[in-house]
C-alpha cells in the first residue's frame, strides 16, 4: 500500500518533486496539492487545494513543502506546523549516498544524487537531483541545494540557497568551510573560502555581489 502524501505547491518545483517520487517506486503516492492561488483545481489527475480544505480534511496527510527558496518553505513550514500537521522526510540510503547519512524532517533528497560519509541534513532541505555533498558536511535548516558541489568539511547554516552548477570547495576538519545565514550562492560561482551571513556570490571565483 502507497504512502499518502501532500506537496504544498502545485506549479514548476512542485511538480518536479512529483516526478522525483516516482523514482522512490511504490512506496508513496502524491494525494492533493496545496496552492491557495490555483485552489480549488486539478494537476494530472491530482487535486489541488487550499491551505484551509486541507486543515479541515487532509490535516493527517504528511506534508512535503516543495517550494524553492527557503524563506518560502520556512514560512509554510511554520504554518502548517501551526495548524498540527505533519511532514514527511524522503531519502534512500542507498549508494552513492552513505549508510550513515541521516536529515530532519521535511527533507527531500533527489535522485540521483551523491552523499558522502558522516553528512547530516538539517529540517525541510530540498537537495534536487545531480547534487553532490561531500563527506563530513553539514547542511542547516531550510537550505535549497540545486544541482551543484559541495565539497568535504564543508558548513553550511540555515536558509541558504546554493544555485545551480556552483561548486564550494573543501575545508577541513580545523577549520570547515561555512557558509553564512541566509546566503545565495548564484549559479555558477566557484566558493574558495568562507562566506558571511547574507553574502550574494557570483562568478569565479565567488564574489559578495550584497556589498555594492
Amino acid at each position: 500500500m502507497r504512502n499518502p502524501i501532500v506537496i504544498y505547491g502545485s506549479t514548476g518545483h512542485a511538480l518536479a518533486v512529483h516526478e522525483q517520487l516516482l523514482m522512490y517506486g511504490p512506496r508513496y503516492q502524491t494525494v492533493a496539492y496545496i496552492d491557495d492561488i490555483n485552489a480549488p483545481g486539478e494537476v494530472q489527475g491530482v487535486p489541488v487545494i487550499s491551505f484551509e480544505t486541507w486543515a479541515e480534511s487532509w490535516s493527517e496527510v504528511p506534508v512535503l513543502i516543495s517550494i524553492g527558496m527557503p524563506a518560502g518553505r520556512r514560512r509554510l513550514a511554520e504554518r502548517i506546523a501551526a495548524a498540527g500537521g505533519r511532514f514527511v522526510t524522503l531519502f534512500d540510503r542507498v549508494p552513492p549516498i552513505a549508510s550513515d547519512f541521516d536529515a530532519g524532517e521535511g527533507t527531500f533528497v533527489g535522485q540521483p544524487a551523491y552523499i558522502g560519509p558522516n553528512v547530516r541534513f538539517g529540517r525541510h532541505v530540498q537537495m534536487q537531483p545531480m547534487a553532490a555533498v561531500g563527506h563530513d558536511s553539514r547542511i542547516g535548516d531550510f537550505v535549497t541545494i540545486c544541482a551543484c558541489h559541495i565539497a568535504g568539511w564543508v558548513l553550511v547554516e540555515d536558509d541558504v540557497f546554493v544555485g545551480i552548477g556552483s561548486v564550494i570547495i573543501h575545508g577541513n576538519a580545523a577549520r570547515p568551510l561555512v557558509i553564512g545565514r541566509g546566503a545565495v550562492i548564484g549559479a555558477g560561482a566557484v566558493v574558495m573560502k568562507s562566506v558571511p551571513p547574507g553574502a550574494v556570490m557570483v562568478g569565479n571565483p565567488a564574489r559578495d555581489m550584497s556589498l555594492r
